[in-house]
């Protein structure tokens, strides 16, 4: 009789599993991730959701003027945020860089609202990068509610387009996508 113990295999399974799902640095859901949680949303019998394009307002500046290590330490914090304020039915990931897409399993008012209070939140949160010196940002947002036969890219298309609007705009803000 042979035993044979694949605890350690199955523990170097998990592992790939896990990093092929999330992102290295914040621990959020990566693209692919994003896009196998998403299956589920679109699998209910009467699907409400919204998907949200997010990133850092003057990310670029924030890494030219104090390096790219208080730019990783800036999407951790932010990272925080976003999971603190988003539901555990939520799917909150990091496409990469500072884009963050978040799919919120509600309509479009609960959405905007949820939305607000995190662009609310990072504009009053004074970010510790050194033990003397703090910085604020902003981040801007835009999303676009699912309906029935819209696929999800272009849905993620729709929500990076009213982004862009949200920049235009003056920043700091929630834009919902309008055709």
């Amino acid at each position: 009789m042979t035993i044979h113990d694949i605890t350690v295999e199955a523990e170097k399974v998990d592992e790939a599993e896990e990093r092929a799902e999330r992102d290295q640095l914040t621990h959020l859901f990566n693209r692919f991730g994003f896009y196998e949680g998403i299956k589920e949303f679109t699998c209910l019998s009467e699907p409400v959701f919204c998907v949200t394009y997010i990133d850092i307002d003057h990310f670029k500046s924030i890494n030219d003027t104090y390096g790219h290590e208080v730019g990783d330490l800036m999407l951790g914090k932010l990272s925080n945020i976003l999971l603190s304020e988003m539901r555990e039915s939520d799917i909150v990931s990091r496409f990469g860089g500072d884009e963050f897409v978040i799919a919120t399993l509600s309509d479009k008012s609960t959405t905007k609202a949820i939305l607000q209070r995190v662009v609310d939140r990072v504009r009053l949160e004074a970010f510790e990068i050194s033990k003397d010196k703090k910085i604020n940002i902003t981040i801007s947002c835009g999303f676009s509610s699912y309906e029935p036969g819209k696929r999800i890219d272009m849905l993620i298309q729709e929500a990076d387009s009213a982004l862009y609007d949200a920049k235009r705009s003056g920043r700091d803000r929630v834009c919902e996508f309008s055709h």
